[in-house]
């Protein structure tokens, strides 16, 4: 008579954990084929870690739950303050109508660099459904540059169509730094934060898709 799974899996656990490893081990069941159990055993793993090794962890794993890429959105931060401050140290590049100069190749690295931790491939993208990418129209033009790498030009020219004027606004008012370096660094942690938060959204509707599609 076959077991329930259930049962099969109170046993092995009684097994392991009372005869093996002992009892203050923990056991996680994993399925490669439904991703069960996954995103619990992430966050066992990140329990054992220390504060930089759990932002990194968060970075760079991919995540399967909403709860993961809230977390891997709050790591990502320090990758923006990082770049941010590069940039507003050696900005090279003038935005247009701005005044300010940015360091544009390592915002383009921030961006790809996001892009890659949220796990954003043009595979991935591909799983939208028509609906799910009017949602987040918004984003489109730099989750593509983060998918498919973007030049110079086409990233200038969506700074200061998108992140000038929100940069002058805000940005260059909270930071110890003067004139066109503070507005640099204000593009960059705007753009940052943009990238973040479409990286977060479309992540998100990825998931989703690639779940539905397992329990189809």
């Amino acid at each position: 008579m076959k077991k329930k799974k259930r049962e099969l899996k109170r046993e092995i656990r009684q097994h392991l954990i009372y005869d093996v490893f002992g009892s203050d081990s923990v056991l996680i069941f994993t399925s490669a084929r439904t991703k069960m159990g996954i995103d619990k055993l992430n966050f066992a793993i990140i329990d054992h870690l220390d504060t930089d090794k759990k932002a990194k962890y968060y970075r760079n794993a991919k995540a399967y739950s909403d709860l993961f890429l809230e977390e891997k959105a709050k790591a990502a931060h320090r990758v923006v303050m990082y770049y941010s401050f590069i940039s507003a140290g050696s900005g090279a590049v003038p935005v247009p109508f701005l005044g300010a100069a940015i360091d544009i190749p390592a915002v383009m690295r921030m961006t790809n660099q996001i892009g890659r931790q949220f796990g954003i491939t043009e595979r991935r993208l591909r799983q939208l459904t028509s609906e799910q990418e009017d949602k987040l129209r918004m984003y489109e033009q730099l989750i593509r540059f983060m998918a498919k790498g973007s030049n110079q030009k086409i990233m200038t020219s969506w700074l200061s169509k998108n992140a000038a004027k929100e940069a002058t606004k805000n940005f260059s008012k909270l930071v110890p730094i003067v004139g066109g370096a503070g507005l640099g660094f204000g593009l960059t942690y705007y753009t940052g934060r943009e990238a973040i938060e479409g990286c977060r959204e479309i992540a998100s509707e990825i998931l989703e898709a690639e779940l539905h599609k397992k329990r189809s």
